[in-house]
């Protein structure tokens, strides 16, 4: 029998268990259950405040309070925003043909965009602070001439979005799925060659909101008065005239009469579940193997204190607020040291808060709050890119987006594609998709920031995270929406494979439970969304095998 040299054993003995380790190193885990719940946020949290978070805000609360208290005048009934016509919408339309007559303007249509209207008009005594919550955005009042045929364009791009705010001259009828049947201004058909003056907001002006036909105006003429500050002398000169704001519903938006839904039609929604947190949801197997807690949020708007009492929704009233979400995550890492919190962006804009600090309050308690990592929502470009900057300077925690290009501008560097993170034994991998600026986004405020599909980039960093990484569990934090035009969620998965989690964002969506789609290797992904305003925080417990 040949004896081996002992060199030759040696290098043997090392090629053994050179493959050992290397299996040992790519052995990772792999997800296989998930039990998700959402915790509502309520007065219940409010016995037990985080004490550093009640200091922190303490400060910026009466900054706020000083700007919100002067009383500017009365409301005969409480006014809530909603499409395709509302109480709300239809007087703020009205307001701005008033402020156009006001500055020497005739204006044959007022036009304001629904969404931008972040909260109602109470009922009885209007303070500044209300109207600054109702428009909370830094934009201007601006009045456009237009051909008629543009105008006709006009009243298809509102119906394509399901309605806007139109002023008491505007008719219109729309289909359920967003096609224009008719429309007249001040009793009469549109004129193709025909002009038309329109008062209406310099950010719809620039053709975003997918009010495109806006941006082909004639003449436009900036007046410099900010909208909220429009809104504020319009309800002051009522005011001096003994008047109150009233407003009612008319048919200046009407949908033609749609089908029931089919018997067990459900799904995803733009509204609230009723009645509390529904059932935890379980899939997959759980309660076994290794596991770790991922606690996320998505579009909380600035929701500072908790939503108004007085709102007119009594499931919203009162719910939220970053001190009792605060409170909350303080009781949940008590059970949980290893906790994982993120969130899929639109912290910012919405309140007063934002409008007078630019993001500190949010940025600064979401450091107390301990977030691991956060994806950029396109409120985040509202007061600009230095103020965008100055912000993820301030934060903590990684910004994740890896479909944004920042080079050149004054975020250059603050924003990484992903994060690798490891908790409870795991190695967790987290990146971040941002929806399309173009029509969403102010140009001025996002110049020179370079988009890419999602898909094509995200696909590179998921596969970089899971194969080369080796990264256990790989999560996107996604602000593309759910059922939205473009790239939303519903697309995004079943295009990528290597992402184990999406926790979504931007279209304000509560699922009744996560939702579950196939990527393209047939392999099932969860993707949560908890609505908007953080009356919810949601939670997965994700289970893992080796």
């Amino acid at each position: 029998m040949r004896k081996f040299h002992s060199s030759v054993v040696i290098l043997l003995y090392s090629v053994v268990l050179c493959a050992l380790l290397t299996a040992c190193k790519s052995r990772r885990y792999v997800l296989q259950g998930v039990e998700a719940r959402r915790i509502e946020v309520t007065r219940a949290l409010d016995a037990q405040p985080l004490p550093e978070a009640a200091a922190f805000i303490a400060p910026f609360m009466a900054g706020v309070d000083s700007l919100r208290r002067p009383y500017v005048g009365q409301s005969e009934l409480y006014m809530p925003a909603a499409r395709p016509e509302s109480l709300l919408s239809n007087w703020v339309a009205d307001a701005l043909v008033a402020t156009a007559e006001r500055m020497g303007f005739h204006a044959d249509l007022g036009v304001c965009n629904i969404g931008g209207l972040r909260a109602a008009m109470p009922k009885d005594t209007v303070r500044r602070g209300d109207i600054l919550a109702i428009s909370p955005f830094e934009n201007y009042v601006a009045i456009l001439k237009m051909r008629g045929s543009d105008m006709e364009q006009l009243m298809r791009d509102i119906a394509a979005v399901h309605g806007e705010g139109v002023s008491a001259s505007a008719r219109l009828v729309i289909t359920p799925d967003g096609q224009l049947t008719r429309a007249a201004i001040g009793g009469k058909p549109i004129k193709a060659d025909s002009i038309y003056v329109v008062a209406t907001l310099d950010y719809l002006a620039d053709g975003n909101d997918k009010l495109y036909a806006l941006k082909r105006s004639l003449e436009r003429t900036e007046t410099k008065e900010a909208v909220n500050e429009a809104l504020m002398k319009h309800l002051r000169t009522l005011d001096e005239k003994g008047l109150k704001a009233t407003s009612k519903m008319e048919g200046r938006i009407t949908v033609e009469p749609q089908p029931a839904p089919a018997a067990g039609a459900e799904g995803a929604t733009a509204c609230p579940p009723a009645g509390g947190a529904p059932a935890p949801f379980m899939y997959g197997k759980t309660g076994q193997g290794a596991s770790i807690l991922l606690v996320h949020t998505n579009d909380t708007h600035s929701c500072i204190e908790p939503l108004s009492p007085l709102l007119a929704d009594t499931a919203q009233a009162d719910k939220g607020g970053y001190l009792r979400r605060a409170a909350l995550l303080r009781d949940l890492r008590q059970q949980d040291p290893d906790l994982l919190l993120v969130d899929a962006g639109d912290f910012s804009q919405g309140s007063t808060y934002y409008t007078l600090f630019h993001g500190d309050v949010e940025v600064g308690l979401m450091n107390l709050m301990k977030y691991d990592a956060a994806t950029i929502g396109n409120h985040e470009f509202d007061f600009g890119l230095e103020n965008m900057a100055r912000l993820f300077r301030e934060a903590q925690f990684p910004i994740v987006c890896c479909n944004y290009d920042f080079t050149g501008t004054p975020v250059e560097g603050l924003v990484k594609p992903y994060t690798i993170i490891r908790r409870a034994g795991l190695k967790i991998g987290i990146l971040g998709v941002s929806p399309q600026l173009e029509g969403l986004v102010a140009a001025h405020t996002c110049t020179g920031v370079r988009y890419t599909d999602p898909i094509e980039a995200a696909q590179p960093v998921a596969d970089l995270l899971k194969t080369q990484e080796k990264c256990d569990l790989v999560v996107c934090l996604s602000h593309l929406g759910w059922n939205l035009a473009g790239v939303s969620d519903e697309e995004f998965i079943p295009a990528t494979r290597n992402i184990d989690v999406v926790i979504g964002g931007h279209s304000h969506t509560y699922f009744p439970q996560p939702e579950l789609l196939k990527n393209i290797d047939g392999m099932m992904v969860p993707d949560n969304q908890e609505g908007k305003n953080a009356r919810y925080v949601g939670t997965m417990r994700l289970f893992f095998h080796k």
